[in-house]
């Protein structure tokens, strides 16, 4: 039966155990006919939260007591995919569709950041404008990478300044699969290659 889990893994110590199990009655409350499809998690505090792909809803895991809640948060074609804890808010970037967005998770106050630089374009990918393939926190600065987008983005979560970073892809439309910052370098997998560019 479809169900969607939460894994905790633990290299040192070579343990996985299991979070949270999610029946398929609840996933179809939630508007999910299949499996879930979690997208990356941020942690705040001792709650995990947890973006439900495709379907604008975020789960909040309290690591401490193992309850949770599923939240409706932006508007429907946003589809956020990613989650970034800063200053005890919540970034959602989008997978699919609409705006960045800023939810702080006590208050329910959601905010929409503004509009993408024009200068940046999206592609149709698999039938779906596409955005963003993985997102990076560095400090105070969320990068998002490329996915049906053709240029990497750097948002400051200070005041929600959005700038496109000028880094040569070499492709048309890009798909970055991953990223990574260490010592001063941006390291992206980008189809079968790993590229490497000085900060």
């Amino acid at each position: 039966h479809a169900n969607g889990r939460i894994i905790a893994c633990d290299p040192q110590n070579k343990e996985i155990r299991y979070l949270l199990e999610l029946a398929a009655e609840e996933l179809k409350a939630c508007g999910r006919e299949n499996t879930a499809v979690f997208g990356k998690p941020c942690l705040l505090n001792d709650m995990l939260y947890v973006p439900i792909i495709d379907t604008n809803q975020v789960l909040e895991l309290n690591l401490t007591e193992g309850s949770y809640k599923i939240h409706q948060v932006g508007v429907e074609e946003a589809a956020y995919g990613f989650a970034a804890a800063y200053a005890e808010n919540i970034w959602l970037a989008p997978s699919q569709g609409g705006p960045l967005a800023v939810w702080n998770p006590p208050t329910g106050v959601m905010q929409l950041v503004d509009r993408f630089p024009a200068d940046v374009h999206f592609a149709k990918v698999a039938g779906k404008i596409r955005f963003f393939a993985d997102i990076i926190v560095d400090g105070a600065y969320l990068w998002l990478l490329p996915w049906g987008a053709d240029k990497i983005l750097r948002v400051n979560m200070e005041n929600g300044h959005i700038e496109t970073v000028p880094l040569a892809l070499g492709a048309q439309k890009p798909c970055v699969t991953c990223g990574c910052i260490a010592g001063g370098k941006l390291m992206l997998g980008i189809g079968t290659k790993i590229k490497i560019y000085e900060l």
